[in-house]
C-alpha cells in the first residue's frame, strides 16, 4: 500500500510563504519512520527538523509548493486555496490513499471536496500531523523548507523579523515600522496585506 501524507506550515503568519507539501511513503516503510522520529514538527526541535527532513527529502518521493503572499491575498478563502494545492499534490504523487491535515472543523466535507478532484481514497483528519506518520512526515518538510525560506528572506533583507506570525514581538515591530514608513509595497512580495495584523488602524500597544 503507497500512502500519500500532505500537511502545512506557515498558514497564520502575516509575513512569509505557506508551504504544502506531500510525501509518498509505502506502509512498509512506517516502522522506519517511526525509529527515525517522524511525528508531527511542532513536537521537534528545529536541529531535529532539519536533520530528518533532508533524509526524507532525499529518500522518499515528494512534492512542495510554496504559496506567496500575493497569491494569499487574491483569494478569499484560504481553505480553498489550501485545499487546491493539496489535489495538485495528490495528483503529482504516486498511492492509493491520501491522507491530508484537514484545514477546518468540518473533516467530512474537505474529504468530499477533495475526493471529487482526485481518484484516490482521501483521508482527512484534524491533527492528522499527530495521528499519522505519513502526515507528520509531511509536517517536517514543509516546516524545513519555510524555516529555509523565512532564514533566506532576513539574509536578503538584513532584517530580522522574527517568525512572521502575528504574536511574535519582532514581527509586531517589523510591521508597524514598515506601515509608519509607507513601505508596505515595498516589502509586497513577502507581507499578507489582506491579514489584520497589516491594516494601518491596528496599534499593537
Amino acid at each position: 500500500m503507497k500512502y500519500i501524507g500532505i500537511d502545512e506550515a506557515g498558514r497564520g503568519p502575516v509575513v512569509g510563504p505557506m508551504i504544502i507539501a506531500g510525501i509518498q511513503i509505502e506502509e512498509k516503510d512506517l516502522d522506519g519512520l517511526k525509529s527515525l522520529g517522524v511525528k508531527d514538527s511542532k513536537m521537534l526541535s528545529i536541529k531535529k527538523i532539519f536533520e530528518i527532513g533532508e533524509f526524507l527529502l532525499k529518500e522518499f518521493n515528494n512534492k512542495i509548493i510554496e504559496v506567496w503572499p500575493e497569491e494569499i491575498d487574491k483569494n478569499e478563502n484560504l481553505n480553498n486555496l489550501e485545499l487546491e494545492k493539496f489535489v495538485e499534490i495528490i495528483n503529482s504523487l504516486e498511492g492509493e490513499v491520501a491522507i491530508v491535515d484537514a484545514p477546518s472543523n468540518n473533516p467530512k466535507k474537505i474529504e468530499e471536496i477533495i475526493k471529487s478532484k482526485c481518484n484516490k481514497k482521501i483521508i482527512a483528519e484534524n491533527y492528522a500531523d499527530k495521528n499519522y506518520l505519513q502526515v507528520g512526515a509531511a509536517s517536517i518538510i514543509a516546516k524545513m523548507k519555510r524555516e529555509q525560506i523565512i532564514s533566506k528572506l532576513k539574509e536578503e533583507l538584513n532584517i530580522d523579523f522574527g517568525s512572521g506570525y502575528p504574536s511574535d514581538e519582532k514581527t509586531k515591530l517589523f510591521i508597524l515600522k514598515i506601515i509608519k514608513e509607507g513601505k508596505i509595497n515595498e516589502y509586497r512580495k513577502i507581507i499578507r496585506k489582506s491579514w489584520i495584523t497589516i491594516q494601518p488602524k491596528l496599534t499593537y500597544y
